[in-house]
């Protein structure tokens, strides 16, 4: 008899922990509520930085949808280029700033792009930056 009731505990949470687990798969997958937003500058010109040298700039993303955002993550295509923002959620009619760091590490005109995933379509948001870096000489 204690065996048995060991087997019945045994499958029991055998059960539970399958339930949760097919559970947790069907929340994952469902769509997110998406919401639409408005940004300050999808281009970024960065003019005549000198190599070595690090330019910030701030760009604004305002939420002008019915439903909070929520920025996810936000990548970047080199690591000369690196993004800071809040992680808190957006309200209808707020606005978030995102700080994108430059850093000139060549020489030329430079093509990066960030991309902001959230809770938006497109997503990600693309933003392009385009830096003219010189030499010290």
């Amino acid at each position: 008899m204690k065996d048995l009731m060991k087997n019945v505990a045994f499958y029991c949470l055998i059960a539970l922990l399958l339930g949760l687990a097919v559970r947790s798969f069907f929340f994952a997958n469902q769509q997110k509520s998406t919401t639409i937003v408005q940004v300050s500058s999808s281009q970024i010109n960065i003019n005549n930085i000198m190599l070595g040298e690090i330019k910030d700039t701030v760009i604004y993303l305002k939420n002008i949808g019915d439903e909070i955002l929520q920025l996810d993550t936000i990548g970047t295509d080199c690591g000369c280029t690196v993004a800071k923002w809040h992680k808190k959620p957006i309200r209808n009619s707020e606005q978030t700033p995102i700080t994108i760091r430059f850093e000139a590490k060549e020489e030329g005109i430079i093509l990066r792009k960030v991309q902001i995933y959230a809770n938006i379509k497109p997503n990600p948001l693309i933003i392009n930056v385009k830096a003219t870096v010189k030499n010290k000489k």
